[in-house]
């Protein structure tokens, strides 16, 4: 009985085998339209700059297809500290330009 047995196990795993790797040979990837190609699409800049009284180091600006993210600076007054010792209300100003 053994005997009789074992080339069928065998028979029935090579056509499940053979069917499974028909399977997969057949099927394609699904390209989903929501998904984008990550190449390119995130961009990151580090700038520093420093003014007449003011010094800016490691501004980070995010750039993706959607959205522009901006900040984590460190911002040093490089003027004189007797001008701004006493000082209680600092204005930053930030102006973008679109440069294409």
């Amino acid at each position: 009985m053994k005997n009789k047995i074992l080339p069928f196990i065998i028979v029935v795993l090579l056509c499940t085998n053979i069917i499974t790797l028909s399977f997969l040979s057949e099927s394609k990837p699904q390209k989903n339209e929501n998904t984008h190609s990550t190449t390119h699409e995130i961009e990151l800049y580090q700038l520093e700059g420093e003014g007449t009284k003011w010094k800016v180091d490691h501004y980070k600006v995010l750039k993706t297809p959607k959205i522009i993210k901006r900040g984590f600076a460190r911002l040093v007054y490089v003027g004189d500290v007797k001008e701004i010792d006493q000082s209680s209300y600092y204005n930053i100003e930030i102006i973008d330009e679109l440069i294409e």
